[in-house]
């Protein structure tokens, strides 16, 4: 494919969970290496555009409804009209569903490329429909990162790497991250929490949490809020009624742009395997992840200041089906307070002798001319 033969790109990424969407991003910056002088426009969940809107890869993100997308015909076929009047000429689909294809096709768009599989070998059924059909050699020990960019590679010609990305803070949202925490003493760092994930097998037990927790301001006298979904406020309620010092429950109080400016000026997050943990990586935060029933070889956050904790159970990884623990959540229950502790020790070790990363965002800010 010649560097200069297309110059109206679309990239599908509808129907992937946030983490998933982030992480094949790095297949978008390999196309945009390719095709440097090219006009490129994600399509994302409504609920994710404001993350990517301000990347300087992307020249525009389309935001659908997906509930509406996936479930009505009519809409599908309006949102193909609306594609054919934008007048791509290339597709890439990053998307394991029928529909991307289905989609591609009836906007007309004359090359659409995208993968005959997923990475869990599972095959698309209308992948006929690409002009493009891609075989990607994958492994179920290998990162996702690795398919989405020999997807690109392969389609493209190109021997590269990549690293997901997302948008940029403006300065208007880092200053409102800066105001929920402008009480705390400017030498104390400042942790994120977000230990309950989608899937209670994913959850880390609150009660091993308030422990380490405590331990940790007991030695390191660190300031903790926590980060979730709107259904997490009760896990993070009984959280915070087992402590005895200050946490911000943040849980559903937060859009995505809003979660990502708090993410910037904090100084470690703790998290189980969530979209926040990758939010965190491509942030270049400190992290401390914990997996249990998905395999960190495959989901890990892509960041080298990331640290991992997995026991490795016989049963794990079970896709989070537990079926050998009956829902028990063995996996995440094997990973211990002490173990945690241990590893974010570790990361401290490195973050407290740097300045926290909160205090040269609040001194740009206080530096900037007063107007208006």
């Amino acid at each position: 494919m010649s560097a200069c033969k297309y110059s109206n790109i679309l990239v599908y990424a509808l129907d992937r969970a946030l983490g998933d969407t982030i992480l094949s991003t790095s297949a978008i910056e390999i196309l945009k290496r390719k095709f440097p002088k090219a006009k490129i426009t994600l399509m994302v969940r409504k609920p994710y555009s404001d993350l990517f809107k301000t990347s300087p890869i992307l020249d525009e993100v389309l935001a659908l409804d997906y509930d509406h997308f996936r479930s009505s015909l009519s809409y599908i076929i309006k949102t193909a009209r609306f594609l054919r009047n934008r007048q791509f000429d290339l597709s890439l689909s990053l998307d394991h569903r029928d529909r991307a294809a289905i989609l591609m096709f009836l906007a007309g768009i004359p090359t659409r490329v995208g993968a005959k599989q997923m990475y869990n070998g599972k095959g698309i059924l209308s992948s006929f429909l690409f002009t493009r059909s891609i075989t990607v050699p994958y492994s179920h020990d290998t990162h996702v990162t690795e398919f989405y960019q020999g997807l690109a590679r392969n389609a493209f010609n190109m021997q590269a790497d990549a690293l997901p990305f997302i948008g940029k803070s403006l300065p208007d949202q880092l200053e409102k991250a800066l105001r929920l925490f402008e009480g705390i003493p400017p030498n104390q760092f400042l942790v994120g929490l977000c230990l309950c994930g989608r899937s209670s097998l994913k959850s880390w037990p609150n009660s091993f949490t308030a422990e380490l927790l405590t331990k940790l301001y007991k030695r390191y006298h660190l300031f903790f809020y926590v980060v979730g979904r709107q259904e997490d406020l009760l896990f993070a309620d009984e959280l915070i009624n087992q402590v005895d010092f200050p946490i911000i429950n943040l849980c559903g109080k937060t859009d995505l742009s809003e979660l990502l400016a708090i993410i910037r000026i904090s100084d470690l997050l703790i998290t189980v395997d969530t979209a926040t943990m990758h939010i965190a990586a491509s942030a270049d935060v400190p992290i401390v992840a914990l997996f249990g029933p998905y395999s960190p070889l495959k989901w890990h956050p892509v960041s080298d200041k990331a640290a991992v904790l997995w026991a490795s159970l016989p049963c794990s990884p079970c896709d989070a089906s537990g079926a050998d623990c009956k829902g028990e959540g063995w996996c995440m229950k094997a990973l211990t307070v002490t173990d945690v502790f241990n590893k974010t020790a570790q990361q401290l070790a490195t973050i407290k002798k740097l300045d926290p990363r909160r205090n040269s965002y609040s001194e740009y800010f206080s530096s900037q001319p007063i107007t208006g």
